[in-house]
Parts: C-alpha cells; structure tokens; sequence
C-alpha cells in the first residue's frame, strides 16, 4: 500500500457529505483496491473511483444489506454463501457457490436482469462489510476467496452461449471471451468491486472446465493467472485444506467425524420458477450498429417509475440527470449506473423514485455491433401519472 498516492486520491476526488461514503474513502484499504485495479494510474483511478461514489449513494449500495431482498427467489435458487474468516492465521472471507448444481438455463431464460443484478450488489456490499472488518482487524488488505463447486455440473452445445465463456471464471478473468449474459453480469459486479475477489478455487471440475481455462489462458491478466486453483472431482479435500481451516469447512465435505461444529451451506432449489408474464405494451426505438440514441423525461422528485425494457441483442443503457433542459452532457450527471445488458427472454422490470425534479436523459447503446441495429421495446409508468412518453428522440 502506498500512503501518499491513496492521499494523493482522496484529496482529488472532491467532497462528498453522506457519512456511508465518507465512511467508504476514509478506509485506506478501499482506494488502494481501486488504485491497484488501475496499475497505479492515479488519473485514471480518480475518475472511475468518482463515478462509483456517484453511484453508491445514488444506488443506495452501502444500504443494500438491511433492506429486503428485490429478488427473494435468488437467494433459493442460486444462493452464494458468506463463511467467514478462511483461517485463523489468515484474513480473506470465504465464500462458496455450489455452481454445478445451479439451474444455469432456467436461471438465464427466467431472470429478470434489474432484480437480479440489485440481488448481487446486495451479496457484494456484505462481501465488502466482511472484507473491511477484516482489514480493520490485521491492518492488512483482505478479500474473499471464492469456492465453486462444479460438482454435476454438464456440458452442453448451450452451456457455452449462456454462461459467455466466462461464468466459470469471473469477467474480469476472461474479458472479451463472449457477450453471454453471465459475463456481463459478473462484469458489472467486478467493475464496481475491483480487487474484492482475491482468490478463486474450482472444485470438482470436469474436464471440459480445464480446457476452457487452456481458451481464456490469453485473455487473463497476468496477475490473475496466480489466484485461481483448478481442481478435478478426485482431491477436492486437498486443495481446500490448503487455504482453509477444518473449521470452515462446510459439513457436506467432511467424510469423517469432525471436532468442530462446521457451517452447512444451501443447496440451490431446482428447477428455476418460470419468470411471471407481464402483459405491458412497450414503445420502441431502434438503436444503429455502433451509435447511441437518448430519450429525454421530465420527472418529478418523489414518484415512482417502473422501467419496463425489452431486446433481444446485448445492448447497454445509461441515465443521467440534469436540473436543466441542456444537451450538454458534461452538464449531466449519471444518476443509475450504466452497464451492458445481455439479451434474455423475459420483459425487464424495474421500480426506482426519482430523486430530484428536473430531466432525466436515458442513453441505449448500441456500440459493439458491426452491422445490425437493435430494437429497444421500453415502457416508463409512473405511479402518480401513468404512462411517461419522452419529450424528445435525439442522437449526440
């Protein structure tokens, strides 16, 4: 950790009033994870470290944990374990997923991104509140180590197209690998949580996981080839010894009589429950190969808005905010944070209040396609004047 480039940081990121962020940059810890995450670019790490703030308080992220699950049906079906420190003589917070028995395609073909994404930011903000009570307690940088049991899991010609070549190994990992939709779900996660996974070990991986590791092998930054143990179904016990205690380790591993009282860990419910039908007429605008199209609202601090979308190609999507009607967008202020959205199957749903009065400017991308347009099917409700139409269409 380097002091004076972290205090360099801190003092150039501006002032921010709410206590949970003030609460957030004081930890030194967790400007070093964005500062490493950015090889030390200082510049760099002052921008995207601002936008995160931006979005923290504007999410609402440090909240996430006391607040009731938007997606209860996750915590069921694709439930992802906290144990807690991985030895006494260490510091990281394990965590451990069961991903060979996860419903990958009902999950995929059922979710509902916007629920399912605030379900996974609630999962990283109690990751981060563990990390950092670690961190408080040695003086040293903490974070977790990520168990994946692939146990049962199958190939399949699908299997590929649905997890993006990268939900085996997280988007950070595996960059550029594939659009498919769990890579763009964990690369949101891992963009705004840099640094917070620090070690990642598979379990009773089949061999076809192995050769997905040899693919992506170019595409890992080098510091991250280190951190990730592959281990086949035959000595499972041996590698988790290595970087656990006895302890931690969760009852359904333990083959013979254990002296500790060790954690169970939920097994995920299968099937997936179909997604509920929404019967909802939508809009559309078609977004062309490589540009960008923005939707002006005029909204009210206080009401309710459902965001209903629809595509059936990746895209992304921002908003921004501005007291003033301007198409200056320096001017604009990013008010829910963007990110790329995979292609699924079901209508989208989203319910948000709007913070302040003034205009609200929503930018659907289309920038990584070469040759083809995307149709965007969108509907805004609001609960205090039904349905919102844009006042304007434009392109910057």
């Amino acid at each position: 950790m380097d002091p004076s480039a972290i205090a360099r940081v801190r003092s150039s990121i501006g002032q921010w009033n709410e206590d949970h962020l003030k609460e957030y940059i004081d930890h030194d810890w967790n400007i070093h994870r964005w500062i490493t995450a950015y090889e030390g670019n200082e510049e760099e790490t002052i921008k995207v470290l601002r936008r995160h703030l931006n979005n923290r308080n504007t999410m609402g992220l440090s909240h996430l944990p006391e607040i009731e699950p938007e997606c209860p049906i996750m915590e069921k079906h694709a439930p992802l374990s906290i144990l807690g420190r991985n030895h006494p003589d260490d510091n990281k917070v394990t965590l451990w997923e069961l991903t060979g028995l996860l419903d990958i395609h009902g999950l995929v073909e059922n979710i509902r991104i916007s629920p399912f994404m605030k379900s996974r930011f609630r999962w990283m903000e109690r990751v981060h509140r563990e990390v950092v009570k670690e961190e408080k307690r040695t003086g040293r940088q903490s974070g977790g180590l990520l168990i994946m049991d692939l146990n049962q899991l199958r190939f399949s010609p699908s299997l590929l197209s649905v997890i993006g070549g990268s939900f085996l190994l997280p988007y950070s990992l595996s960059y550029s690998i594939s659009s498919g939709p769990y890579r763009i779900m964990w690369g949101t996660l891992f963009e705004q949580y840099p640094q917070m996974i620090q070690e990642i070990v598979i379990i009773n991986a089949p061999t076809f996981v192995n050769l997905l590791y040899q693919t992506c092998i170019p595409f890992i930054p080098a510091d991250y080839k280190s951190r990730i143990t592959i281990c086949s179904s035959s000595s499972p016990s041996l590698t988790l010894i290595k970087c656990l205690h006895p302890q931690i380790i969760p009852s359904q591993y333990i083959t013979e009589e254990s002296p500790y009282t060790n954690p169970d860990i939920p097994k995920p419910v299968s099937p997936f429950p179909k997604a509920e039908m929404l019967s909802v007429q939508l809009d559309s605008v078609s977004v062309p190969a490589g540009g960008q199209v923005y939707l002006k609202l005029k909204l009210n601090a206080g009401e309710t808005i459902d965001i209903y979308t629809k595509h059936e190609q990746e895209m992304t999507v921002f908003w921004f905010y501005s007291i003033d009607d301007t198409k200056d967008s320096s001017n604009w202020r990013e008010i829910i944070a963007g990110c790329e959205r995979p292609a699924l199957s079901t209508i989208d749903r989203s319910r948000w209040i709007v913070p302040e009065n003034g205009y609200y400017y929503v930018r659907y991308g289309n920038e990584k396609a070469w040759f083809l347009s995307v149709s965007i099917k969108y509907r805004y409700e609001s609960d205090q004047r039904g349905k919102i139409t844009p006042i304007e269409q434009f392109t910057l």
